[in-house]
């Protein structure tokens, strides 16, 4: 604390000890109570005038951002099977489930694994009934089965020559997005770019208010806004159950890239001038 503070303070602390001194009456008890607001108010204004004069804090907020352009590949396979009985239709569904996932997996082997990947697979079987439209009752049962495999990569060339290699799976959709190692890597870029700028207009704020450029970061905050593409044509086949046919066609798949936005924003309080010859210490 500083010497006004620091005198103030034992002035106050001795005045309340002498009061407790005082001959116990009713007159000497109701000083003391009056006494002792007085001294405290006294003693906490000073206090907040001292810190609002030694201090002085300002709020800047500030916005950025990037782009990049799209560079991972994502592309949806799916095999289906259908019938009456429900054992005959997950046989057969798993004899080309198992021969789709084992040739992915051969081709992993093979292939750079930054450049491609097995993101999902998945089977299911599931029934599709059809009522009388008269009296309600059930006509018959229908056992439809789907097996899934997710493909993905930057090698968009790699992704579309395995998808389209893979027996009995059709490509369901597929689309182009910004892989998770671009993504950090431009969040990062962001980030520092957004901390430098925040500095710069900080120093500038206290050189044009005569503190000289100097100034100490009290509170800072960064946030950022998710990955946003403008919209763009992407053919996939969204299929509903209930009406689902297993006539499927092959899909063409999209390999066109858009441009994506990342913003972000940074917003904090800056203590401007040098704290070091304070005696007032804030805490961080």
């Amino acid at each position: 604390m500083n010497k006004k503070i620091t005198t103030l303070l034992l002035s106050t602390l001795l005045t309340f000890s002498s009061i407790s001194y005082a001959e116990n009456t009713v007159d000497n008890k109701e000083m003391n109570s009056i006494m002792q607001t007085i001294l405290l108010e006294n003693f906490l204004n000073t206090y907040n005038k001292s810190v609002n004069k030694d201090f002085n804090i300002v709020n800047l907020y500030l916005e950025e951002n990037q782009s990049v352009i799209e560079n991972y590949l994502e592309v949806t396979l799916k095999v289906y099977e259908e019938g009456e009985n429900r054992e005959e239709v997950q046989k057969k569904l798993l004899s080309k489930y198992n021969a789709g996932t084992e040739k992915v997996k051969i081709l992993l082997i093979k292939k750079d694994s930054d450049s491609f990947e097995v993101k999902n697979t998945y089977f299911r079987v599931f029934p599709q009934e059809t009522y009388n439209q008269k009296d309600g009752t059930l006509e018959k049962t229908i056992w439809k089965g789907e097996g899934t495999i997710v493909l993905g990569g930057t090698d968009i060339d790699k992704v579309s020559n395995i998808a389209t290699n893979i027996n009995n799976f059709t490509i369901y959709s597929s689309k182009m997005m910004v892989s998770e190692m671009l993504k950090n890597k431009t969040t990062k870029e962001l980030q520092s770019k957004m901390i430098t700028s925040f500095k710069e207009r900080a120093k500038l704020l206290s050189e044009e208010l005569g503190f000289d450029g100097k100034f100490t970061i009290k509170e800072l905050n960064v946030n950022y806004q998710n990955f946003s593409a403008a919209p763009q044509a992407r053919k996939a086949n969204m299929m509903v159950e209930s009406s689902m046919s297993f006539d499927m066609q092959n899909e063409s798949i999209s390999t066109i890239p858009s441009q994506v936005n990342i913003s972000g924003h940074i917003n904090g309080s800056i203590i401007l001038g040098d704290l070091s010859s304070n005696s007032i210490k804030i805490e961080q």
